[in-house]
């Protein structure tokens, strides 16, 4: 990693330190990623040839399962009830918890999720299907089973 940033450092019009593709190639593609990344390498989608490059995530499946376990145990061992957690999320005291609130609840937790990975959770206690989260719904998914 420290060859790719010291590569776009380097002054491009001077022949001998020039940044040289090559080897930025080969530093890129054996980049090391720790948990699900990877790399992949696909034909270029405009068919001028060449190929390109992303870095992608393996998700697993019942993700959204494992955070709602991990959300419920984070609950249960909070020292604070249900309806106390509940009124944690809804920072507005409205009774319900809007995906604003939801969003910034669950970055408080430092569970490194994505805003679209922290709104798919938040779809699936929102059982009603109404954008927000009510107690009922809140307690039904992420209460004491």
């Amino acid at each position: 990693m420290k060859y790719i940033y010291n590569a776009f450092l380097r002054d491009p019009t001077d022949f001998r330190t020039g940044f040289n593709m090559s080897q930025f190639s080969y530093q890129f593609e054996h980049i090391q990623f720790k948990g699900k990344q990877r790399l992949v390498t696909q034909p270029n989608p405009n068919n001028k040839g060449g190929y390109t490059t992303t870095i992608t995530t393996a998700t697993n499946p019942n993700w959204e399962k494992d955070v709602i376990v991990k959300l419920r145990s984070i609950i249960s061992t909070s020292g604070k009830n249900i309806w106390q957690i509940f009124n944690d999320f809804d920072a507005d005291g409205s009774g319900t918890i809007t995906t604003k609130e939801f969003r910034n609840a669950i970055r408080k937790l430092q569970l490194g999720l994505t805003s679209k990975e922290i709104d798919k959770i938040m779809q699936r206690i929102d059982l009603n299907g109404d954008g927000v989260v009510n107690f009922d719904e809140f307690n039904s998914v992420l209460g004491a089973n």
